[in-house]
C-alpha cells in the first residue's frame, strides 16, 4: 500500500513538473512524457508474475487524461496496452538469469 501511494505521489510530481516546466523546454519541438517513461520502466523491470505495472499504468493514464485534451481514457488504454505488450515480450523472450544467488 505504501509502494502505491509513493508511486502516486511520484506520478502527480511528474505531471505537474511536466505541464508547468518542460512546456517551456521542448526538445526538437516536442515536450517529454515523463509519465509514459516511468510506466514503461517499471512494467520492464518488474518481475514476470507480478501486475503492479498495470496498476501504475492506469494511475499514470488517469492522470495523463486529466492533463491532456484527448478523450477521457486515451492515455489510459495506451498505457494498459504498452504494459501488456512489454510484460509478454519479457516473458516470453527474456530468459531468467541461471543463478538467483
Amino acid at each position: 500500500m505504501l509502494r502505491f501511494i509513493l508511486v502516486f505521489l511520484l506520478f502527480l510530481i511528474l505531471i505537474i513538473f511536466q505541464t508547468t516546466f518542460l512546456v517551456y523546454f521542448p526538445i526538437f519541438g516536442m515536450v517529454p512524457n515523463l509519465i509514459f517513461a516511468f510506466v514503461m520502466l517499471f512494467a520492464f523491470f518488474e518481475a514476470a508474475p507480478d501486475t503492479n505495472s498495470f496498476w501504475y499504468a492506469a494511475m499514470g493514464g488517469v492522470f495523463l487524461d486529466l492533463f491532456s485534451s484527448n478523450f477521457l481514457g486515451f492515455w489510459t488504454l495506451i498505457l494498459l496496452f504498452i504494459v501488456f505488450l512489454i510484460k509478454f515480450f519479457v516473458k516470453s523472450y527474456v530468459r531468467p538469469p541461471i543463478f538467483q544467488g
